[in-house]
C-alpha cells in the first residue's frame, strides 16, 4: 500500500491532564458515558434511588440519583426496547428484539452483571414485567396465548392459567400476587385468579390504546390513541374523562392519583397530570435541544432520555415553571464506531468524523486522519480498497481506493435491503441483506457476480470461491436449516444438520465455524460446530442450555473469538479446540490482528489489546481521545 501522497505519519503524545482524566474516569464501575444511540425506556428503582436506562445501543445504564453517575453494562448486541425491574432483587428484565425475527426477553443479576436466562419467543413481545412480589417474570406477545409465565429465579415455565389470554399489551398482578389483570387491544380488561388459573370477570373498555397502565392503586387505567388520553375506572371500565394530547410519554408510577406524561409543545416539553375526573393540568416544562424519547418520575422529580442517547435529570417544582434540565452524560471519549486491518497488515479505525490510519510500532500506538467519515458506520478492507458501508441501512457500499486516496469515494452496490453482514474472501465480497438475500461481489472489479434470494437467511460463507453455505431457519422454505448452493452450476443442496436454525459464521482452513440453535422440548440449547465441506460432516464443539443466542464469534489468526458463553469472550485454539481462554471484557463487536497485537472492539468504542500469543496477555485498555490520541486507560472490565 502506498502511503506517499498521504500526509506523513506523526508520533502521537499523550498529555499527562487528559491521561489522568480519563484514567480516573474508567478506573471505577461509573462514568457519565451516554449511551451511543437514542434511549428507549427507563426504569425506577425507589428503594436504591436509581433510574435504569436502556438504548438501541444494547446498553443498560444504572444513573445513581445521589451522585448523577451511572454504572454501565453492555447486555446485548440488539437494541434494547423495553427494561423491568424485580421488585425484591437487584435484578432486571430486558426486552432484546431486531424487530424482524429476534424476539427475547433475558433476566440479569445486575449486583454480578450475570445473564441468568433468556427466553426466546416467535412473536414480538408486547409486555414484560415481574409480578408484584417477584416470584414470576410475566411476558405478553402478539400470538393468541398472550401471557407466558416463568418463575422469575430460573425461568422456568409455569402454567398458571386454564385458558390463553390471548394478545394483550398490559399485565399486572395484585400486591399478594392472587389476582392478574390484562388489557387486549381487542378492548377489555380482564381480571384471572391466579390461584385457580380462572377469570373473574372482564369489562368493554376502549380498543387500541397505547402505552397502557395501571396507577391510582390499581384503580384507575389510561390509554392513548388518535390525540386523546382515555382515564378509566379498573374497577367499572367505564371512561370517566379524555383529554386532548400529541404523542404524549406517559411517566405515571402506582400510587398516583393522576395520570402522568411529557409532551412536546412548541419549544418546550411540557409534563401534564390529568385528574380520573379532571382535565391536562400542567406541572413542569423544560427546554432541550434533543428529542425527549422516554421519561421516568422520580422521588423528586424526573429522568429523561433523549434521542442522542444522553441522560437530563429535572427536579420537581412545587408550583408550574420552565425548568433547566440537568445533563447527566457528558462523553469521555472519543467513540470508535468500527477497526478493521487488511491482508497485508494495513489497520483502520473509523470515528463519527474520520477515518484513522493506526500505527503500532511495537513500543506505542499512534493513529494519523486519513479521510472523512460522511455518515459510514463500518468499514471493511483489502489490499486495495477501503470498503465504506452502514449495518441494518439500505445505503450504498462504496469503496476508497488507496491508489488514488485523494479521490472521492466511488459506488460499489447499492442493497435491496438492509446490510447485516459484509465479508471479505480474497477475491469476492459477500453481502447478507436482511434475512431474504446472499450476493456476491468482485472485489477485483466492485461489480456484482450474482444475488441469491430466499427467506428466513441467518448468515452465509464462502468455500473455495465457489460453494456459497447458507445458515437459515427451518421454519422456512425449505424445511432445513442448511444450504450449499453452487455458485457455478447455481444448483443447491440441503445439508443434513439437525437444528431449528444455523447462524453466526466464520470460516478457517477449508472449515466452517458456526453456531446452532436447537428446540429439545422443554430443553433448547445453542452448540458451537465445525463443518467439513470435503466430507460434508460435522462435529459438535460446544454446548449450552438455554435459548440464550450470541450473533459474535470472528476468527483471526487461527483462533476463534466468540462471547457463546453468555457475556464472556472466550478464545479458543483451532488447532486445539479444547484449549480455551476466557478474556476479560463484555460486549465485543469486532477483532483485529494488526501486527503481534489483537484489537477488541467493545461495544462501547474502546478497545482491549492483548498480545498475540497462547496467553493472549492483556496489555492495554485504549480509549481515543478528541484529539485523536489512543491513551490506554484502566478500565474497569464490567463497565
Amino acid at each position: 500500500m502506498n502511503f506517499a501522497n498521504f500526509n506523513s505519519f506523526k508520533k502521537c503524545f499523550l498529555y499527562a491532564g487528559f491521561f489522568i482524566c480519563v484514567a480516573s474516569c474508567f478506573a471505577q464501575n461509573y462514568s457519565t458515558q451516554p449511551h451511543f444511540s437514542p434511549v428507549t425506556a427507563l426504569a425506577y428503582r425507589e428503594t436504591s434511588d436509581t433510574v435504569f436506562s436502556c438504548g438501541e445501543d444494547g446498553m443498560v445504564i444504572a444513573w445513581n440519583n445521589a451522585t448523577g453517575t451511572g454504572d454501565h453494562f453492555q447486555c446485548s448486541n440488539l437494541p434494547i426496547r423495553a427494561i423491568a425491574l424485580n421488585p425484591q432483587k437487584n435484578e432486571i428484565a430486558i426486552y432484546e428484539t431486531d424487530n424482524i425475527e429476534t424476539f427475547r426477553v433475558t433476566v440479569i443479576d445486575w449486583t454480578y452483571k450475570n445473564k441468568k436466562y433468556t427466553k426466546t419467543f416467535k412473536d414480538s413481545v408486547t409486555c414484560m414485567t415481574f409480578s408484584a412480589q417477584g416470584t414470576y417474570l410475566i411476558v405478553g406477545t402478539t400470538s393468541l396465548k398472550g401471557v407466558s409465565f416463568f418463575l422469575a429465579e430460573n425461568g422456568m415455565p409455569r402454567n398458571l392459567l386454564s385458558a390463553s389470554t390471548g394478545a394483550v399489551t398490559m399485565a399486572k398482578t395484585s400486591g399478594t400476587e392472587s389476582t392478574l389483570v390484562v388489557y387486549s387491544p381487542s378492548g377489555t380488561l380482564a381480571y384471572y385468579d391466579l390461584r385457580k388459573g380462572t377469570e373473574k370477570g372482564k369489562f368493554v373498555v376502549e380498543p387500541n390504546l397505547e402505552q397502557p397502565v395501571l396507577f391510582n392503586n390499581n384503580v384507575s387505567f389510561a390509554g392513548y390513541k388518535d390525540n386523546k388520553i382515555y382515564t378509566i375506572s379498573a374497577t367499572t371500565g367505564k371512561t370517566e374523562t379524555t383529554a386532548y394530547a400529541y404523542n404524549p410519554i406517559f411517566c405515571t408510577v402506582d400510587s398516583d392519583a393522576a395520570i402522568f406524561y411529557a409532551q412536546n409543545d412548541s419549544k418546550l416539553t411540557t409534563i401534564y397530570s390529568i385528574e380520573p375526573k379532571g382535565s391536562a393540568t400542567p406541572q413542569q416544562a423544560f427546554s432541550c435541544s434533543d428529542e425527549t424519547k422516554a421519561i421516568v418520575k422520580t422521588a423528586n422529580g424526573y429522568f429523561t432520555g433523549s434521542e442522542t442517547g444522553d441522560i437530563y435529570r429535572l427536579n420537581k417544582t412545587e408550583t408550574y415553571s420552565a425548568s433547566a434540565l440537568e445533563p447527566l452524560t457528558t462523553p469521555t471519549y472519543a467513540i470508535i464506531k468500527d477497526i478493521c486491518a487488511a491482508p497485508d497488515g494495513t489497520a483502520f479505525i473509523l470515528t463519527e468524523s474520520e477515518i484513522l490510519h493506526v500505527i503500532d510500532d511495537g513500543y506505542s500506538y499512534t493513529v494519523e486522519p486519513f479521510a472523512l467519515n460522511s455518515g459510514f458506520t463500518n468499514i471493511s478492507a483489502t489490499d486495495e480498497y477501503l470498503y465504506l458501508w452502514n449495518k441494518n441501512t439500505r445505503n450504498a457500499i462504496y469503496a476508497l481506493s488507496f491508489a488514488e486516496p485523494m479521490q472521492k469515494p466511488s459506488v460499489v452496490y447499492k442493497p435491496g435491503y438492509s446490510i447485516q453482514a459484509l465479508k471479505i474472501y480474497d477475491d469476492k465480497i459477500l453481502l447478507l441483506e436482511g434475512n431474504s438475500a446472499v450476493t456476491l461481489i468482485d472485489a477485483a472489479t466492485n461489480t456484482l457476480i450474482n444475488k441469491y434470494t430466499g427467506t428466513g437467511y441467518l448468515d452465509a460463507a464462502l468455500i473455495n470461491g465457489t460453494e456459497l453455505y447458507i445458515g437459515k431457519s427451518n421454519a422456512t422454505n425449505p424445511k432445513v436449516p442448511f444450504l450449499l448452493i453452487d455458485t457455478k452450476t447455481g444448483e443447491t443442496v440441503s445439508l443434513n444438520i439437525k437444528a431449528n436454525a444455523v447462524y453466526s459464521f466464520d470460516t478457517a482452513n477449508g472449515m466452517i465455524f458456526g453456531q446452532m440453535y436447537v428446540e429439545n422440548d422443554n430443553s433448547p440449547s445453542c452448540s458451537l460446530f465445525t463443518f467439513r465441506p470435503a466430507t460434508r460432516d460435522y462435529k459438535i464443539l460446544w454446548t449450552e442450555k438455554g435459548e440464550a443466542t450470541s450473533s459474535f464469534m470472528q476468527i483471526t489468526d487461527g483462533t476463534l473469538f466468540t462471547d457463546f458463553s453468555k457475556s464472556q469472550l472466550v478464545a479458543m485454539n483451532l488447532s486445539n479446540t479444547s484449549q480455551r481462554r476466557r478474556l476479560g471484557g463484555s460486549g465485543i463487536v469486532k477483532v483485529a490482528a494488526i501486527d503481534n497485537k489483537i484489537y477488541l472492539l467493545n461495544s462501547k468504542g474502546t478497545l482491549f489489546v492483548h498480545e498475540n500469543n497462547s496467553d493472549f496477555t492483556q496489555i492495554g485498555n485504549m480509549a481515543l481521545s478528541f484529539d485523536n490520541q489512543l491513551v490506554d486507560i484502566m478500565q474497569n472490565q464490567a463497565d
